[in-house]
């Protein structure tokens, strides 16, 4: 007799699993597995999305893919402003030419700010930089001597713009009292020092408003000769020998033009003093 037609003669029954009962519902239905799985798949609702009354979102979905929304709009705005930010710091900064001696302070001004440069705050023993700008970001620069001179109405001789280099240092420094100073690199000095004998005609006026001369009715007739620290000096004195303007060649390098031999002799002694140059 085959051996699948032999009884079980033992008594016992045997074991039943899942496995055996899916096998014996398979040979009775003549279905495949994929048939039950299916079948079992339409049994189960599906869990991520939960129907209310009328067929819409429920009220927790609702407020939990409000904040989802607002989670990702919130974190693409940070990205932009981070991206932004990077872009902004890589971008090209200007770095201006610095002044032949180093200043205490420095505020940047535009060229309209040179009449109240005097206005400004300086402790003293200080000297305060006022670098005339123009323009902003990566177009930012220094007025050169020419603009300087023309667009203050200075006239001065035309031969002295072209005797001085464009990178010139408008100052204060205090001591008694504040004082204007213009300090100009000199490119040529046989060319400068002939223009500023030709200017003494004029520069006090000149100079005037930029430098809060108040008077030039009381003046001596000419600048004279006078050394001070050992160096050349032209001064104009008023009719009771107080000093209203000075000016000097230092090393032939550089021309100061100041209102108060104090603080003449405050710019030699920085020229002097390595710390206060800039190399």
């Amino acid at each position: 007799m085959p051996e699948k037609n032999k009884k079980n003669t033992t008594g016992i029954t045997p074991l039943r699993t899942f496995k055996t009962d899916t096998s014996a519902y398979i040979k009775r239905k003549g279905v495949s597995l994929l048939d039950i799985a299916a079948a079992e798949a339409k049994k189960k609702p599906f869990s991520g999305y939960v129907r209310g009354k009328k067929g819409g979102w429920s009220g927790t979905q609702k407020i939990i893919l409000f904040f989802s929304v607002l989670l990702l709009v919130a974190g693409a705005s940070a990205g932009v402003l981070f991206f932004k930010q990077r872009e902004s710091a890589r971008a090209p900064s200007v770095v201006l030419p610095r002044p032949p001696i180093v200043p205490d302070e420095e505020a940047e001004i535009a060229i309209s700010g040179i009449y109240g440069i005097l206005d400004e705050v300086v402790p003293p023993r200080k000297l305060f930089y006022f670098p005339i700008v123009r323009g902003s970001g990566v177009s930012k620069r220094l007025v050169s001597v020419r603009e300087f001179f023309a667009e203050t109405g200075i006239t001065s001789p035309a031969g002295l713009a072209s005797s001085l280099e464009d990178g010139f240092m408008p100052a204060v420094f205090r001591l008694s009292e504040k004082s204007p100073i213009l300090i100009f690199k000199v490119r040529s000095y046989e060319n400068a020092f002939a223009s500023m004998l030709k200017w003494e005609k004029s520069i006090v006026y000149d100079l005037a408003p930029i430098f809060n001369i108040k008077t030039a009715e009381n003046l001596k007739t000419s600048f004279y000769d006078k050394e001070i620290q050992n160096r050349d000096s032209r001064v104009l004195e008023d009719e009771d020998g107080s000093p209203v303007l000075l000016y000097s060649f230092i090393n032939r390098k550089y021309l100061v033009i100041t209102t108060r031999e104090e603080a003449l002799k405050e710019i030699f002694r920085r020229f002097t003093v390595s710390r206060y140059l800039n190399k």
